[in-house]
């Protein structure tokens, strides 16, 4: 009997950790995002939404999807900012223009763009493909020489 009791809990235990394993941590400071990236040296997504906007709210479901959550909740491979499109002052200080909703930007771990900003709605499939080729590609020497030579966007 004591010995179910103990497979129960071992059980319950890896299930409860395995959930808190997949959760997204977002971040909602950019300068934030950038100090725990420059630590990580992981690159940062950036995701800019509306309140209004219908898009938006179906990416923010999106970030339900169980795979999209395991590349997303490695907190070694990428950090996390999602900025309300509102909050001009956090955009501006970066330099993040935003011509439609949502907005993806992608930064290195010095807070450089990485990448063109990715506009609009992307399709789940195209997400997960664009974060695991940008985790793949942002490592070690990549991100060194990235921070060190690239000019400020």
């Amino acid at each position: 009997m004591l010995k179910n009791i103990y497979a129960i809990l071992l059980v319950f235990t890896m299930s409860v950790n395995q959930l808190s394993a997949n959760e997204i941590n977002w971040n909602n400071r950019i300068d934030v995002a950038i100090e725990k990236a420059k630590y990580t040296q992981t690159p940062i997504l950036v995701f800019v939404y509306s309140n209004t906007c219908h898009y938006c709210a179906k990416a923010i479901k999106d970030f339900d999807d169980d795979d999209l959550k395991s590349i997303l909740s490695d907190e070694n491979k990428i950090t996390l900012v999602a900025v309300n499109v509102n909050d001009t002052k956090q955009l501006q200080k970066y330099d993040l223009e935003i011509n439609m909703y949502p907005t993806y930007f992608l930064l290195s771990s010095g807070g450089r763009k990485i990448s063109k900003p990715l506009e609009g709605y992307l399709e789940l499939s195209n997400l997960k493909m664009i974060l695991r080729q940008t985790m793949q590609w942002y490592v070690g020497d990549v991100a060194k020489w990235y921070n060190e030579n690239s000019s400020k966007n």
